[in-house]
């Protein structure tokens, strides 16, 4: 989120006390919302970790992974298959 920073004796805002806030209306449209700073800190923060979560890195299984996967359930890997697949891993 863009923020633009301006000192108190700028603008003329009301105390907002955390967990209120405070819409800002123009033409009887809302336009803006003050909040306490602890609050937008939070904000700022739970919008980070879901976008950290929403977009998971994709899975490439590797071809040692793809070989384990691809052999057939009635053929068991011998100690040297293994032995080859696990060195790849």
């Amino acid at each position: 989120m863009d923020t633009t920073h301006c000192t108190a004796d700028q603008v003329r805002i009301p105390r907002v006390a955390e967990g209120e806030a405070v819409i800002v209306t123009r033409h009887g449209k809302e336009v803006a919302a003050i909040i306490a700073i602890e609050d937008f800190r939070l904000l700022e923060s739970l919008k980070a970790a879901i976008a950290a979560v929403s977009r998971p890195p994709r899975y490439q299984p590797s071809a040692a992974e793809i070989e384990a996967w691809e052999t057939d359930d009635d053929e068991f890997p011998t100690e040297e298959e293994w032995e080859t697949i696990g060195k790849r891993l």
